[in-house]
C-alpha cells in the first residue's frame, strides 16, 4: 500500500478512535444516572463502542508494520 494511504487512512482511524473514546465517556456518564431497575441501554451502547475501538486499534497496528 502507498505510505501517503497508509498516513490517510492512520490519521482517519486515529481522529475516529478519539472521537469514540469521548463517546465511551459520554455514555459512562449517561449509565450512572439510570435509575436502579430500569433498562440501561447505555451499557450495551458502551459494549459496542468498546469493541469497535478495539477494532481500530487494530487497524492503526496494522497499518504501521
Amino acid at each position: 500500500m502507498d505510505e501517503m494511504i497508509k498516513f490517510w487512512l492512520t490519521e482517519l482511524y486515529r481522529k475516529e478512535l478519539d472521537e469514540t473514546m469521548g463517546t465511551i465517556d459520554n455514555e459512562s456518564m449517561w449509565e450512572k444516572g439510570v435509575p436502579e431497575g430500569e433498562v440501561n441501554y447505555h451499557t450495551g451502547n458502551i459494549k459496542r463502542l468498546k469493541e469497535y475501538a478495539d477494532i481500530l486499534r487494530k487497524k492503526i497496528e496494522e497499518l504501521s508494520e
